[in-house]
């Protein structure tokens, strides 16, 4: 009977060794270079090296960095971002096999770096807002991120990527902890897609138009109202649509707003839900989700407005709660909740549910609402 029998994993085929050699290549790249920036982000904040208002401490800062990026482990987008840089980081790899060593790994080195920032650039794998206005934190979060991220890269490209070359197609590179890592994802990555599924359904149920969150400023002026900027940095814009400026000064609004954040809907069928405020709230504030068509809310001195008056609601609202400064946001944040039928959840017993999309409010954005007297409160 021999002492070491063949592993059930130990695959024969050169092409699905070569496919395994591409996962194993994904699942440490994902988890060195993306867990690792998130860590080296976090541990940023930690040391006081991005500012926060809200220090956390060197351990509850990396685990609130690492505990996002964890979540991130189930969204689509993020997820084949840094699959699709794995994957062509292994079949660079696999091009060099001809070059020598010692000229392999600089180049590799470099690709790596280059990928890893572009990549963390525009699907970060933290987020940790960290100076004054909403614009600035997400420049500063992503330059950060990408640079811990180009780092990283580097050294994987430089120390990892190398294996590659010299990986046998006669056996399977994947080990045990490999695949209790793949299922371990795969198992996030459904559990992702059971939400979003039953979140869909919820709303086809309930015979609702899923909804795209706007969320703008309001500063006073003498002029009728427009939108600009929030900052030079800002090229995110507009956030407003012209009709939705034209129903606001018919009533009679005037000033600025700078749109501060949003989360879109790629469904055709999806509406618009702007919400519109001058000051952060610290009471709950539900907003009844509109039965058809687009619906934007305001705050005024009067309670909320709402565009068009007329527009059909149903009883289900969209709930903002004030969080202050926590391990998750180093500032004031207004967070949202949909409900599909289910009613919103306690953000002490499920703070997760909370932390989708949140919007930065300043505690200095202490402006007086707008006047409307004909306004119909909410």
């Amino acid at each position: 009977m021999p002492l070491n029998p063949p592993s059930r994993w130990d695959h024969k085929s050169p092409k699905v060794n070569l496919a395994l050699g591409a996962v194993r290549t994904v699942l440490e790249y994902v988890a060195v270079v993306m867990g690792g920036a998130a860590a080296l982000t976090g541990a940023a904040r930690g040391l006081g090296i991005l500012p926060s208002p809200a220090p956390a401490g060197l351990f509850g800062s990396i685990w609130a960095a690492l505990s996002v990026f964890l979540q991130l482990l189930w969204y689509p987008g993020p997820v084949f971002a840094w699959i699709l840089a794995g994957v062509f980081l292994f079949a660079s790899a696999r091009r060099t096999l001809r070059l020598p060593g010692l000229a392999a790994r600089p180049i590799l080195a470099v690709e790596s770096f280059i990928v890893s920032a572009l990549v963390a650039a525009l699907f970060t794998p933290a987020w940790v807002p960290a100076l004054f206005t909403p614009a600035m934190g997400l420049i500063v979060s992503q330059a950060v991120t990408a640079a811990c991220a180009g780092v990283l890269g580097g050294m994987f490209g430089f120390c990892l990527l190398p294996q590659v070359r010299t990986q046998s197609l006669n056996t399977s590179p994947m080990r045990l902890g490999h695949w209790i890592a793949a299922g371990i994802w795969g198992l996030f990555f459904c559990i992702g897609l059971l939400q979003t599924s039953y979140a869909l359904l919820g709303s086809a149920i309930a015979t609702e138009p899923r909804l795209s969150l706007v969320y703008a400023r309001w500063v006073p002026g003498d002029d009728p109202v427009r939108e600009e900027p929030i900052g030079p940095g800002d090229t995110s814009g507009p956030y407003l649509t012209s009709q939705e400026l034209e129903e606001l000064r018919a009533s009679g609004l005037t000033g600025v707003i700078h749109g501060v954040g949003r989360q879109v809907c790629s469904d055709p069928s999806c509406v618009r839900f702007v919400v519109i405020m001058s000051r952060p709230v610290q009471e709950t504030v539900d907003l009844r989700k509109p039965k058809s068509g687009n619906i934007l809310y305001i705050q005024t001195q009067q309670g909320w407005r709402r565009f068009p008056a007329t527009a059909p609601t149903v009883r289900r609202t969209v709930r903002l709660l004030y969080f202050g400064p926590d391990k998750y946001f180093s500032g004031i944040t207004m967070r949202p909740h949909v409900d599909i039928g289910l009613g919103h959840p306690n953000p002490e017993s499920q703070p997760g549910a909370w932390l989708y999309a949140p919007t930065d409010w300043p505690q200095n954005w202490q402006v007086e609402p707008p006047s409307l007297p004909e306004a119909q409160s909410r």
